[in-house]
């Protein structure tokens, strides 16, 4: 095994931390209709409707994993359930962004933001997307908060524990 020079693992450590402080700093993206795993009936059974088009589970999300994502030890996966052709703006607070961040969509890394985008293919049904919220510590009551067109809601989830 070879070692590295101390300069070199510094610059590592500090990109990995970069990294790990995206979503502190504000780091969004869009997840477009092919990074869907599914369709569903809209809303669906033990769901409550946030913001007139995204279903969430009714009851606190108790399990949480730990995750080899770097700087965010815990995840809690988390399906969301979006009418089919609505645009979702997904957030966390900037006061909270250093302890949470959110993930969905095909790509695993964690955001402050994400705006789920609608597919004008499907109608009448709801979009499935894997993801799910990101944890520097085991448990949190996480606000997130979920705009559609002028309406929006901010939903604290019970990660880990009941809010």
């Amino acid at each position: 095994m070879s070692r590295l020079p101390l300069g070199l693992l510094t610059a590592l450590l500090l990109v990995a931390a970069g990294i790990a402080a995206g979503a502190a700093s504000g780091a969004s993206r869009i997840v477009p209709c092919d990074e869907t795993i599914g369709v569903s009936d809209f809303p669906g059974p033990d769901t409550t409707v946030v913001a007139g088009a995204v279903a969430l589970p009714r009851e606190p999300l108790l399990s949480v994993n730990r995750s080899n994502e770097p700087g965010w030890p815990y995840v809690r996966k988390l399906g969301l359930v979006v009418a089919g052709r609505a645009r979702v703006e997904v957030s966390v607070p900037p006061g909270e962004r250093a302890k949470v961040a959110i993930t969905w969509g095909s790509r695993p890394d964690a955001y402050a933001s994400i705006v789920i985008e609608g597919c004008r293919s499907l109608r009448g049904v709801g979009r499935v997307d894997a993801g799910g919220v990101r944890l520097r510590r085991s448990s949190a009551c996480v606000p997130v908060r979920f705009r559609v067109g002028r309406l929006s809601a901010t939903v604290r989830l019970g990660i880990g524990r009941a809010c």
